[in-house]
């Protein structure tokens, strides 16, 4: 989906919404090990982890050996871990552990547990974190090792008891805040109309990890004579320096990332230098893109998401069969420099529509596993409105998305009906309005959906509008 455009000096810039059904989430925490040269517990923000990984849990025991050895000493060492903990149901929660030897644990920056050698689960030296139901907060945790066995597990509960004592589950752990989209969709803004972008930047011990626009992952290795080499076959140059700031270098563009990862500006290598580079603003915690400006026409985009002190739709109702408000800090308007809006509507989790200036409206349907599995733009919108009692409630105005195996999440082809079809024949078009057309843009990879699936009943109503045909050897 693709919003109004503007040119600037660099070029035509604007926001667009990608769909990806193959996205994952990235769940897990980073784990970082440092040898522990003072022998005290305590890491200088200037050492370097000998060592950069994801772990899925904290749930480790490494007896009398080391973690990554030889470069991380069997002794005198300390094993951080860095993300958010989402907490399931609504209640006071605490953590603890059983470790050897000190834990340290920290919840939204404030110290939850403090415990030195040796413990076995001790909820009465926990503190208290209350938290909401999906309410997604930061969570450090740091082992120290001093000598002999060395191991972890991690376990929370709430006082309240609705959350059992258990070592934390893997699903309950997550490498970013909340996302500003739901699964498998990707915001980025195009800022020289070609379609190229990057949008986040994950660094590792070994490698740096970009996402583009379509939510596909870019790896760049690390090179033990210094810098990172690109992907095969692509080219291009990726610079890291002290403060965590990436710089990439990628044809004709340039690519600047903050220390978290967030993309803070992209303009033409012959302009990145000039005040004509359009600006990124940040705000809020989590951290979300707030506006994007031009700053020689003074034009700029705004955004909103549904967040404390934050204008969601601006004082318009939402249509009755969406939620009255996204999932917590979600998009949910964008506004132009001529002050008209899209707006994002939500149901159960998932996108709806998606209405861009002059009604241009689009409604999106998932299956029970989560994945878009139907889409109707404007102009089927239009045709289902002139004879609502006969066209509403049926699938002929929809594109449908087939899967052939929806645990693997790949589609197999995308369709329209027949009466589909026919309406876009006749050129239906929408009374005293004149606007570009947008079509949808998709990101479907692999072959895959079998006629005979039963995911959702929508599926099920139209699986003959794909060929009926032998699936490929997968």
């Amino acid at each position: 989906m693709e919003g109004p455009t503007f040119n600037t000096v660099g070029g035509e810039t604007g926001l667009k919404m990608t769909y990806n059904s193959q996205q994952q989430e990235q769940k897990g925490l980073k784990a970082s090990y440092f040898p522990d040269l003072s022998h005290n517990g305590e890491i200088s923000p200037q050492q370097e982890p000998v060592l950069v990984r994801t772990e899925p849990q904290v749930n480790v025991d490494w007896g009398l050996g080391s973690p990554f050895a030889p470069a991380l000493p069997q002794d005198y060492f300390v094993a951080r871990w860095e993300g958010y903990f989402q907490a399931p149901e609504t209640g006071t929660y605490q953590f603890a552990g059983v470790h050897d030897d000190r834990l340290r644990v920290w919840v939204n920056g404030n110290s939850v547990y403090d415990q030195g050698c040796c413990s076995d689960v001790n909820w009465g030296v926990a503190g208290n974190v209350s938290l909401t139901a999906g309410q997604r907060v930061p969570i450090k945790v740091e082992l120290a090792e001093v000598t002999h066995s060395a191991f972890l597990r991690l376990f929370v509960r709430t006082t309240e008891g609705n959350v059992k004592a258990q070592v934390v589950p893997a699903d309950w752990l997550h490498s970013s805040d909340l996302p500003v989209l739901p699964k498998g969709w990707t915001l980025s803004a195009d800022l020289d109309g070609t379609g190229t972008t990057f949008t986040e930047a994950k660094v590792t011990d070994q490698n740096v990890v970009l996402t583009d626009g379509t939510g596909a992952k870019h790896t760049w290795t690390k090179k033990s004579t210094g810098g990172y080499t690109p992907p095969d076959g692509e080219e291009g140059v990726l610079a890291l320096d002290s403060a965590g700031r990436i710089t990439l270098t990628y044809g004709s563009e340039v690519f600047v990332f903050n220390a978290q990862g967030k993309l803070v500006s992209q303009t033409g290598a012959i302009d990145s230098r000039k005040p004509a580079t359009l600006q990124y603003v940040y705000d809020g915690a989590p951290s979300r893109l707030k506006e994007i400006k031009d700053p020689v026409s003074g034009r700029s985009q705004r955004l909103h998401y549904n967040r404390p002190g934050d204008d969601c739709y601006g004082g318009t109702t939402p249509p009755a069969h969406v939620d009255p408000l996204p999932p917590a800090q979600m998009l949910c308007r964008i506004v132009y420099w001529d002050g008209s809006q899209s707006k994002l509507f939500y149901s159960r989790g998932q996108l709806s529509r998606f209405e861009d200036p002059g009604q241009e409206i689009t409604d999106f349907g998932f299956n029970t596993y989560g994945l878009l599995d139907n889409l109707r733009d404007s102009r089927a919108i239009d045709w289902v409105s002139a004879d609502c009692a006969n066209r509403c409630n049926t699938d002929h105005s929809n594109y449908m998305v087939h899967y052939w195996d929806v645990t693997a999440t790949k589609p197999w082809c995308v369709r329209s009906s027949s009466r589909r079809r026919a309406q876009k024949n006749a050129g239906t078009t929408r009374t005293g309005t004149s606007r570009r057309r947008r079509r949808p843009m998709w990101t479907l990879r692999g072959s895959t959906r079998s006629a005979g699936s039963t995911a959702s009943s929508s599926m099920t109503t139209l699986s003959a509008c794909c060929p009926r045909r032998t699936p490929p050897a997968r």
